[in-house]
């Protein structure tokens, strides 16, 4: 608990003072709300005797004003044995509230606390998938990798600014919805606000939604849409005092997702999931949108793709599948391997690699200088190239590890002591700070680091009281869409693996205007998860000797491959004495396959499929060569239609999509539905056992070796006894 303090009118922020050591971490977001004096009455004069839960007291709306996220930026210097943070990102509700208190000289007592997960969120999207499960765009899986994926490229041309955006307006009027590659600092939001303006010119509604309020507000404010921002055609939720500071006639969202022709309407993908809500379905319907914009799509999930793409007659994704993807918990765990659950998370690369949506790629960067482009370019086939016309010349500052026209330096210190964060590094990046201190103060200066553990270290050591004022600490994760003007990339002798993971690597060293310094304690570029892309790029970067030179790499970039035309069908030497190629036939692979020992050679192959089996692995009949006939139990549907009720949420889910796959396979290929017939079981067997009428069905069939796919080890008992090849889903899927 804390009190508020002051109000900063002119910067939109508050200062919120805290018993000494009680303040929350600096540059992480938090919650809070005002606690009114009916809950200390109610509860107690001291917070911590109160015995109710955060979530209980959360729930008593008549205790608390509403609640505002706010990000806590620094402390303010103070001897009075309280600790002062100034805060930005505070709703305008509460900045009003807490202004005209402090005004009159009142300190209200605020809680701070974590955010709450976005629950709703999820919910959201389970429901839209409730209400539209036989959406094929739900069951889109990548047909090809990422490496194989080729947009059409785009160039910014100065002579015709807006080349880009008319080519995507284009795509749009004829397709109905177009794919926008943006690679690092490519100006995708003012391609992005330049297409919108002109749906808006004529008269045209238009939804634009990204996971932050922060790449909301960067597009509002974009210049094709000033005009639109000072006539008040452009609303937001969720409106910050700072924002409100930034953009004065940018309009609160009062009237639910409704937009009146012209307008545009900014909101999160959080809050626009709640369209499809029940409230909101049953209060005013589910709106609708001439164009949607999804931004940072990378950042979204399949559903939620698919379901805001369904509010607009037309619809523009926008992103960059080489970013990183939302953050996922355990994304290793066996289950979300065999449900193949990357393809659900990382939505945009799989709407790009699993449709033939047109795409386009923008392959000009105004943020990065021509070396550290020509160095991200290795993560888009080598085409990136600068059109950045001010790179920021700190060569003033007093440090080896500076590059007067910008570029990126790799460095190791060799400091293996601290797994988290070194002397070594600790020391390097001090050096950097006191030079900029004395020469750029207010540079935008971002240190960055795969782990939390290491940014709590370097906070304690660098975000103090005298720190440079634009200084910026974080993990990779927290800090993608951001532009600075020096990055400091660090990487401890720690889970390197973790660290160099493509996308994250990517996002992490294309954050710079200028120098890009990657310090890691040990060598990385020969560690065998580093890719062979990541080593490239550090075999390329510039160094450091020890005598503080700079060491320059040039650049060698591949020539990108022409695509194949036909195989030749033979390669034979001009001349007969040089050697030279023949090729005389091919090899049958196939021939060197271990055999199924399941499978007959000279028979049908029915595979009869047990009720577990989709359970665990819905789509299972895709799995199965379609040469092999598929016999579906009566009883094994029905067991299905029962499941669908009673298994938790998650098997619900896998009963329903094994359903539809089955609904799906009928049209497609050779599937036979059998009752059972139980005058073909032994005396022995239980007449109404679900798994002896289901082996019945396999009995049928066994002239032509049917082969019964369960893993159910008494039934795969039973079966042996009778004659049936059996074989588990374990051992199938190995294959």
């Amino acid at each position: 608990m804390g009190y508020a303090e002051k109000v900063i009118a002119e910067r939109g922020h508050i200062v919120i003072k805290f018993p000494n050591g009680y303040a929350p971490r600096l540059k992480v977001p938090k919650s809070f709300f005002v606690i009114k004096k009916g809950a200390f009455a109610e509860f107690g004069a001291h917070i911590k005797d109160w015995k109710c839960t955060l979530d209980e007291f959360r729930q008593r709306q008549d205790m608390h004003s509403s609640t505002s996220d706010f990000l806590p930026l620094f402390f303010i210097p103070s001897k009075d044995g309280y600790d002062y943070v100034e805060c930005t990102s505070v709703s305008v509700q509460l900045f009003d509230l807490l202004k005209q208190t402090t005004e009159s000289g009142k300190n209200l007592p605020v809680l701070i606390f974590d955010p709450f997960a976005p629950v709703d969120y999820f919910l959201n999207l389970k429901r839209f998938m409730d209400l539209y499960p036989d959406n094929p765009e739900l069951q889109i899986e990548p047909k090809i990798n990422y490496e194989e994926w080729h947009p059409e490229e785009l160039s910014f041309n100065p002579d015709q600014p807006n080349a880009i955006a008319e080519t995507v307006s284009k795509t749009l009027e004829s397709d109905n919805c177009c794919i926008l590659q943006g690679p690092p600092g490519t100006g995708k939001s003012y391609v992005i606000a330049t297409i919108i303006a002109d749906y808006l010119r004529a008269g045209k509604t238009v939804c634009a939604t990204t996971m932050a309020n922060k790449g909301l507000i960067e597009l509002a404010l974009q210049p094709p849409l000033k005009e639109f921002l000072e006539g008040e055609k452009i609303s937001k939720t969720n409106i910050s005092a700072d924002e409100r500071r930034m953009a004065p006639k940018l309009k609160a969202v009062t009237n639910g997702f409704l937009v009146p022709n012209g307008e545009l309407l900014c909101v999160t993908n959080y809050i626009l999931s709640g369209a499809f809500s029940a409230k909101n379905v049953e209060a005013a319907g589910i709106p609708s949108y001439d164009l949607v914009v999804i931004e940072e799509a990378s950042q979204a999930f399949l559903s939620a793709i698919v379901a805001f793409k369904s509010l607009g007659k037309r619809c523009l994704i926008v992103g960059d599948p080489m970013q990183l993807p939302p953050i996922v918990k355990s994304l290793k765990k066996p289950q979300y391997k065999l449900f193949n659950a990357s393809a659900q998370i990382e939505g945009m690369k799989t709407f790009a690699l699993g449709t033939d949506i047109k795409a386009y790629r923008i392959i000009t960067s105004f943020r990065l200088s021509p070396s550290s482009a020509k160095l991200t370019g290795i993560f888009y086939d080598n085409r990136l190239s600068s059109v950045n016309p001010h790179i920021p010349d700190f060569s003033g500052v007093k440090s080896p590890y500076i590059l007067k026209n910008g570029g990126i330096i790799y460095q190791t210190t060799g400091d293996n002591s601290n797994g988290v964060c070194t002397d070594g590094a600790l020391d390097v990046i001090g050096s950097i700070l006191d030079g900029f201190k004395a020469s750029f103060p207010e540079a935008e200066i971002a240190i960055i680091t795969p782990f939390k553990e290491s940014v709590k270290d370097l906070q304690k050591h660098f975000l103090t009281a005298d720190s440079l004022i634009n200084l910026t600490i974080e993990t990779v994760d927290r800090i993608q869409g951001m532009t600075v003007d020096y990055t400091i990339m660090y990487i401890p002798g720690w889970k390197p693996s973790f660290a160099l993971d493509e996308n994250r690597f990517n996002v992490a060293t294309s954050r710079s205007r200028s120098t890009t310094l990657v310090l890691s304690d040990a060598p990385l570029e020969n560690l065998h998860s580093a890719s062979a892309k990541i080593s490239h790029f550090l075999n390329c970067c510039d160094r450091v000797d020890g005598n503080g030179a700079i060491r320059h790499v040039e650049v060698e970039t591949p020539k990108p491959k022409e695509p194949e035309t036909k195989e030749p069908e033979a390669v034979v030497p001009q001349n007969p004495e040089q050697p030279g190629l023949k090729i005389l036939g091919k090899i049958d692979l196939s021939k060197f396959e271990r055999p199924k020992k399941e499978l007959s050679q000279f028979k049908k192959n029915y595979y009869v499929i047990d009720t577990n089996v989709f359970v665990n692995c819905p789509d299972i009949i895709s799995k199965i060569d379609v040469k092999y006939p598929v016999i579906l139990s009566a009883k094994v549907i029905d067991e299905l239609d029962k499941l669908k009720v009673t298994l938790d949420d998650a098997g619900k889910v896998n009963v329903q999509k094994a359903l539809r796959f089955i609904n799906q396979a009928m049209d497609q290929r050779e599937i036979k539905m059998e009752l059972a017939n139980l005058d073909l079981l032994p005396d022995d067997f239980n007449k109404r056992s679900p798994d002896n009428m289901i082996l019945t069905v396999a009995l049928k069939y066994k002239d032509e070796n049917p082969i019964l796919l369960t893993s159910d080890n008494g039934l795969q008992v039973k079966a042996k006894g009778l004659g049936i090849s059996t074989v588990s889903l374990k051992d199938f899927l190995k294959r």
